[in-house]
């Protein structure tokens, strides 16, 4: 996709079928002012496999993407992510960043992550973050002591997980949406 000037795109996304070849995405923010904001979302049970990349290149000045992945993995499911962010020469001011969190809940999931930067212009901000864990014992244990079961008390770390970046958006109609058909992929 190639964004001219002043241009605007959001992109979401829930993916809960795995797929055998890689999967790119990738924008062109050409054209001055645009901006690009992505919000990915994964959720992997039995033995799929999620191999893709984004792109964001940056050619246009004081251009800005966002690009956000959080992944939920189980039983024996694989993500296999590389996050690429691009600011050619020129593209001064640009703001870019792209995270990738996920969270396994199972011994056999695995996650791999490959954030990178290639910065050849000046007076820009850029950057990267990739996290992975597991469903903290102390915080089911904050939420046993409070009277719910251990299945609600994951249940609710699963989602806060889920909707932390979902509240960025501003059309609470769409954040509804989302939430339901993550709800509904995780069969809550």
């Amino acid at each position: 996709m190639v964004l001219k000037e002043n241009a605007q795109l959001t992109i979401m996304a829930l993916v809960t079928r795995g797929f055998s070849e890689e999967k790119k995405l990738s924008i062109h923010l050409n054209g001055d002012g645009s901006r690009a904001k992505i919000l990915l979302y994964i959720i992997g049970r039995g033995k799929n496999e999620f191999p893709f990349e984004t792109v964001a290149e940056h050619e246009g000045r004081e251009t800005e993407s966002d690009i956000i992945v959080r992944n939920i993995v189980f039983d024996e499911s694989i993500v296999d992510y590389k996050g690429n962010l691009v600011i050619k020469q020129g593209a001064c001011k640009t703001r870019s960043f792209v995270a990738h969190h996920s969270l396994l809940l199972s011994k056999n999931a695995k996650v791999h992550s490959l954030p990178s930067l290639e910065i050849e212009a000046d007076d820009v901000k850029a950057g990267h973050k990739a996290t992975s864990g597991n469903i903290e014992e102390e915080s089911l244990f904050y939420l046993m002591s409070r009277g719910f079961s251990r299945k609600e008390a994951e249940k609710i770390l699963i989602e806060a997980f889920l909707m932390e970046d979902l509240v960025k958006i501003a059309d609470a109609g769409l954040q509804l949406l989302i939430a339901k058909n993550i709800r509904r992929a995780l069969s809550f």
